[in-house]
């Protein structure tokens, strides 16, 4: 009797290691699955937040650039106005710059060779230089124009 009392305590003590040794692989699972589960919660946060900070750098990078392109705009407007006048030779040589090279406004060799002569007319000394760069780049009939423009206004 005594050696079938201790075969059963001995089967109820395996069968307790058993039960507790499934408990464990079980618990170790879900603990797996938990950590997995919030490893990829915590990188779709950090994915959140990158795509927010991206966003956020566009947006400042678009409202930098409208800015300058504004102050560069008003920049132009001011050089325009004092060109039309007449007798701002530095402001006429760097509204041509402008045109020549296309800086904050549309590349236009026409107006640049206009700038670029009534610069020259008021004796600008950048003037000869800068319309010797825009004819090695503009064609004859760009010239002309420009040319007849100035003639036409007298």
């Amino acid at each position: 009797m005594d050696d079938l009392m201790g075969g059963v305590i001995g089967f109820i003590i395996a069968a307790l290691f058993i039960l507790i040794y499934i408990y464990l692989v079980t618990q170790a699972g879900n603990q797996y699955d938990f950590d997995k589960k919030r490893e990829e919660k915590e990188q779709k946060e950090r994915e959140r937040i990158r795509e927010e900070e991206r966003k956020r750098k566009l947006e400042e990078e678009r409202k930098r650039k409208q800015e300058n392109i504004r102050i560069q705009e008003n920049y132009i407007r001011g050089l325009l106005s004092k060109a039309q006048e007449g007798i701002d030779h530095k402001a006429i040589v760097e509204l041509a710059r402008l045109y020549f090279e296309g800086e904050g406004i549309e590349q236009n060799y026409v107006d640049a060779f206009y700038w670029v002569y009534k610069a020259e007319v008021l004796g600008n000394p950048l003037a000869p230089k800068l319309r010797k760069k825009i004819e090695k780049v503009a064609s004859d009939i760009q010239k002309t124009v420009a040319q007849k423009r100035l003639t036409e206004e007298g």
